[in-house]
């Protein structure tokens, strides 16, 4: 599911793929830059917008702010390159 996210010191949203999501925490995978620059301790936002359900209305959005925990890089190979975030808040706008 495509996500949008912000690293700390940026004023531009960049676009990863959700592979993971649970009540503590979610997973991104995304590009080699961003994740060279999702630090360990970094506290990014993350967008999710979640589709509809029905044919009319929107779906609902999904904010949140956390940690980042993990990173892994190209050449690992149990994980596509990404990072891992321990959510710390988040907001539903439906």
């Amino acid at each position: 599911m495509p996500v949008q996210f912000r690293l700390p010191d940026t004023n531009s949203w960049e676009e990863g793929v959700l592979r993971n999501l649970s009540r503590s925490g979610l997973r991104i995978d995304t590009i080699l830059t961003t994740t060279e620059r999702a630090v360990l301790s970094a506290h990014p936002s993350v967008d999710i917008q979640l589709p509809r359900l029905r044919r009319e209305g929107r779906g609902v959005q999904v904010q949140c702010r956390g940690k980042v925990v993990r990173t892994t890089h190209p050449g690992d190979p149990a994980h596509q390159q990404g990072f891992g975030v321990e959510v710390a808040a988040y907001g539903v706008d439906m």
